[in-house]
């Protein structure tokens, strides 16, 4: 299905119309309740969508996170493979899997049963063939543990309570945010890792606050693999990056390339991190120039 997409201008404009939002979410909230089937804006795989909670990916189109899927392919190359940690509906899942091709493979970890029935339908129909969904989260420690749902977007539900993405958007929301708590597995990279034998040489994580946990809990991975990370820090900052430069990592703007200073480091940002032992220029051009 086709779906119009929004220009530049007129996202603007209501993302920073406060009167604009409250009258036009309410009646998105109200008319698309139900699922619609896309086309993959860098693979052309079909995708299933809730139509509202999952909006951004036809209402960005091929902007969401740009800059990010351009640079993946500098990354990845054919036959690897790579961990999509918070994986959603698979829209990441289904990008790297194209990047690495049919004999790559791509382990997407998820554990809320919201997204489940989409991640897994999507994983499922990939052309690929290649996504392997695991329906736990990850963490520092192997067990069971409390889960937050959000039931707006599903993509800030967290390990974390009261997260602050989710409280901010449940304040800033027009429409009702409701969070319920649920309990989910939770198990280390490094465990899973050495059970399945993987060697990993990309690693996506955007675990919602959770991303020191996931990183502590995949150290030996970090030390003995070494594989490359794009990693959305919303939580303890500075505590990410002193993990990743103790264990050899250099963090870089995924805009140019370039190394970010500490003070940089101490606010939520998506980084990349790449092994002190890499050439960086080796990996060619950045986010503005590379196709694809």
């Amino acid at each position: 299905m086709h779906l119009p997409r929004p220009s530049e201008a007129v996202l603007v404009a209501i993302s920073h119309n406060v009167v604009l939002r409250r009258i036009l979410f309410p009646l998105l909230w109200r008319l698309l309740q139900r699922d619609v089937t896309i086309r993959h804006h860098w693979t052309g795989d079909r995708i299933v969508l809730h139509l509202f909670r999952h909006k951004g990916y036809w209402w960005y189109g091929r902007r969401r996170e740009e800059y990010l899927m351009r640079i993946v392919p500098r990354l990845l190359r054919s036959a690897d493979v790579a961990i999509d940690a918070g994986a959603h509906v698979g829209y990441w899942a289904l990008w790297l899997g194209h990047v690495v091709g049919p004999t790559g493979h791509v382990y997407a970890f998820e554990p809320a049963p919201p997204q489940l029935p989409y991640l897994l339908a999507n994983a499922d129909a990939c052309r690929s063939q290649n996504v392997t969904v695991i329906q736990k989260a990850l963490g520092s420690i192997a067990g069971r543990a409390p889960f937050f749902l959000e039931d707006f977007t599903g993509q800030s539900s967290s390990l974390i309570p009261g997260y602050w993405v989710t409280e901010t958007a449940r304040h800033l929301s027009v429409v009702p945010i409701q969070v319920c708590e649920i309990s989910v597995d939770v198990i280390t990279l490094d465990a899973f890792l050495k059970d399945h034998q993987i060697t990993p040489r990309f690693v996506k994580i955007d675990t919602e606050g959770t991303e020191l946990e996931v990183l502590t809990g995949g150290v030996m991975m970090l030390r003995q693999i070494r594989p490359r990370l794009i990693v959305e820090v919303t939580r303890q900052e500075e505590h990410v990056a002193a993990l990743l430069d103790s264990v050899g990592y250099r963090i870089l703007d995924p805009h140019n390339g370039r190394v970010l200073p500490p003070e940089k480091c101490k606010e939520p940002r998506t980084v990349l991190a790449i092994p002190r032992e890499e050439d960086v220029s080796a990996l060619g051009c950045w986010s503005g120039g590379c196709d694809p």
